[in-house]
C-alpha cells in the first residue's frame, strides 16, 4: 500500500473528518512512507481513483478542498 492509497482509504471509511485529522494523518503517513516533502491536498485529490462512487468522491472533495465554499446571505 502507498501514501496516496492509505489516505484515500482512511477519509473514505471517514476515519478522517476535518482539516486537522487529514493535516495530522499526512504526517503520520509521511513518516511511515518515509516522504520528505507533506503531498498537498491536491495532489491527494488528483490520485483519486477514477472507480469511486459520486458520493464518496464528494465527501473525499469537501475534506481536501483548500478553502471551504463561501454562501451568498440571503438577507
Amino acid at each position: 500500500m502507498n501514501f496516496y492509497l492509505e489516505i484515500t482509504n482512511l477519509i473514505l471509511s471517514k476515519q478522517i473528518q476535518s482539516k486537522e485529522e487529514l493535516h495530522k494523518t499526512k504526517v503520520k503517513l509521511c513518516k511511515k512512507y518515509k516522504i520528505d516533502v507533506i503531498p498537498s491536498d491536491s495532489e491527494i485529490l488528483a490520485r483519486l481513483p477514477e472507480d469511486f462512487s459520486e458520493e464518496d468522491k464528494e465527501f473525499a472533495v469537501s475534506i481536501l478542498r483548500k478553502k471551504s465554499m463561501r454562501t451568498m446571505p440571503t438577507w
